[in-house]
């Protein structure tokens, strides 16, 4: 319980950062809906210091912050966050998240177990909320929380996104959570 509890502050403390970000980011206004979207499997992983290796998608750009690291676009509101949490065993974080959503009535619209494309087990849940934007918006967001790891280590991935731009971003975030892998840390 008290992991989750830690779990969910720097979720909640992350996003305000994020939105924060994106606020800044905003004086340099492109167009961002006439850019190509695509995910390719192919594309280059990217290697973070915690041994976390990930395939970002497209015009995402890494940053790290405090326990955090992951991959933005302030243009687009969206954001993928990976945390690695050593001496946690995945399957009773991946419990305690799914646990938690549901006391807090967050409203699951897909949960899945799924292999990741290194075949490594993860279960994915993906969900809706509405949040206040850097601007004073209300705007809808779509989740999608990747848990895996083994017994020594539980990996979780975020992503997320305005749920306006669910056709354009839904599968590349997707399949970018699916691209986690990782190196065994020094424990």
């Amino acid at each position: 319980y008290k992991i989750m509890q830690i779990c969910n502050k720097t979720i909640f403390l992350t996003f305000i950062s994020f939105l924060f970000i994106v606020q800044i980011s905003f004086a340099q206004n492109n167009d961002s809906s006439e850019i190509k979207w695509n995910y390719n499997k192919l594309m280059e992983p990217y290697s973070f210091d915690n041994g976390l290796i990930i395939t970002p998608p497209p015009y995402f750009v890494p940053f790290k912050q405090l326990d955090k690291e992951g991959f933005m676009n302030p243009q687009m509101l969206s954001s993928i966050e990976l945390q690695r949490k050593n001496n946690v065993p995945f399957p009773i974080l991946a419990n305690q998240i799914k646990e938690n959503l549901e006391n807090q009535k967050i409203f699951l619209i897909n949960e899945e177990k799924n292999l990741t494309n290194n075949n490594k087990s993860c279960l994915i849940y993906e969900f809706i909320y509405n949040a206040m934007s850097s601007n004073g918006e209300n705007i809808d967001f779509h989740e999608i929380i990747l848990i895996t790891g083994d017994y020594k280590q539980s990996i979780i991935c975020t992503a997320i996104f305005p749920e306006m731009h669910y056709k354009l971003l839904h599968l590349i975030m997707k399949e970018s959570l699916l691209s986690i892998d990782w190196k065994d840390s020094e424990l």
